[in-house]
């Protein structure tokens, strides 16, 4: 279950993901209880370290890095979960485009778009 605290709202999250899954959708959590929706094509594994290296390295520009600092907390503080993957259907398909659309979707529901949340 993921449960974002600022709006007191809970999400049954399906499936069992990996931090080794490819085209995975994902939540940051940061202390202060704003959230950051984001995706990638690669895994979330490498994905987080581009995330901790932001921070580590000062690259305010970036939402999550930028927020991170500007609110003193650290890199050990981030703390994701996975919320969906994109699968390979059976007829193929643009998983690229569908990812997107799924990340529009989740940063919808879960309302992390400036002022509320992370995402810019």
């Amino acid at each position: 279950m993921l449960v974002h605290s600022d709006i007191r709202k809970s999400n049954w999250i399906k499936g069992r993901y990996f931090c080794y899954s490819t085209y995975p959708i994902y939540v940051i959590k940061c202390p202060c209880g704003l959230a950051y929706v984001g995706q990638t094509k690669r895994t979330v594994h490498e994905r987080m370290r581009e995330h901790k290296l932001a921070i580590k390295t000062g690259k305010k520009e970036q939402a999550v890095a930028g927020h991170f600092l500007g609110h003193a907390h650290n890199v050990n503080q981030l703390k994701y979960q996975i919320i969906e993957t994109i699968e390979t259907k059976q007829r193929g398909g643009n998983k690229q485009k569908e990812l997107l659309y799924r990340e529009a979707y989740w940063i919808r529901k879960l309302e992390t778009l400036e002022p509320y949340g992370l995402t810019l």
